[in-house]
């Protein structure tokens, strides 16, 4: 072998280990890249199928917690903000043990004809009335005392008042001390009665509400349903999953492939 052939074989297998050196990087960032865009993947599924948050939120939301912002501007969920809080904590904790029968991923992942969805809602609502229903006075929170005692002083208030009117219309000599004394005596009497009739004043006022409570917490269960409605929620996962293989099969396939000298030996 002459000078210039060693010189031109050395020369090729510079070239040959140059372009080994580029297609182990190659291989070594497009597996890097697979890695990351598979753990990506897998972190927007977790999150796609992960209810806890939502659950949190209706949580929240049943214990007539708000929404406030701090002076960071973050949101936060005020846990003393329960201003005449409807439901009682049992409660909260019987519909929270309800409903998370449903908003789960077992069910994220079902599939289910819009029959069969219309089929499981009307019996769910009527479950969840009757039960509630049978047992108002444990879901919905008792007036407390001091609720009672606010609106009979409001009341007793108006009635001085009126009577304060009155005795001024009919120009009779009643001063304020008298007429409290007399209100005062008339409370007496039947105090305890007007505090009862009160009390179920207060709580009729609640169960109002008991109409738009069970609206709120079908709509989230029909939410759930609806995302499994013909499996809608595995093709979408399915397709998420097929993109990421494809994506790590093409990557493999390019870096498989020679380049550099090794191409253009072949060419």
């Amino acid at each position: 072998m002459n000078e210039e052939d060693r010189l031109l074989l050395e020369q090729a297998r510079a070239q040959i280990d140059s372009a080994n050196s580029v297609n182990l990087a190659n291989q070594t960032q497009a597996t890097s890249q697979a890695a990351m865009l598979e753990e990506q993947e897998q972190g927007m599924v977790s999150e796609q199928l992960d209810l806890n948050d939502e659950l949190k939120r209706i949580g929240h939301l049943l214990r007539g917690h708000s929404i406030e912002t701090n002076e960071d501007g973050n949101e936060y969920w005020d846990e003393t903000s329960m201003d005449n809080p409807l439901l009682s904590d049992y409660g909260v904790r019987k519909i929270m043990q309800y409903i998370t029968f449903y908003l789960n991923k077992n069910k994220l992942l079902s599939n289910y004809t819009e029959e069969i969805i219309n089929e499981k809602m009307e019996d769910f609502g009527i479950s969840l009335a009757d039960n509630i229903f049978m047992k108002y006075d444990l879901y919905f929170n008792q007036p407390t005392f001091e609720e009672i005692k606010k609106v009979f002083e409001d009341k007793a208030e108006a009635k001085r008042k009126m009577r304060g009117y009155v005795y001024e219309v009919m120009n009779l000599p009643k001063n304020d001390k008298e007429i409290n004394k007399e209100i005062m005596l008339e409370a007496e009497f039947h105090l305890e009665k007007q505090f009862e009739v009160i009390k179920a004043q207060l709580f009729k006022e609640k169960l109002k509400d008991f109409d738009m409570i069970m609206r709120e917490i079908q709509d989230c269960v029909h939410d759930t349903y609806l995302r499994a409605l013909n499996g809608s929620e595995r093709s979408s996962l399915r397709k998420h999953w097929n993109i990421t293989e494809n994506m790590g099969s093409n990557n493999n396939l390019n870096n498989n492939g020679k380049s550099g000298f090794t191409n253009w030996m072949r060419r």
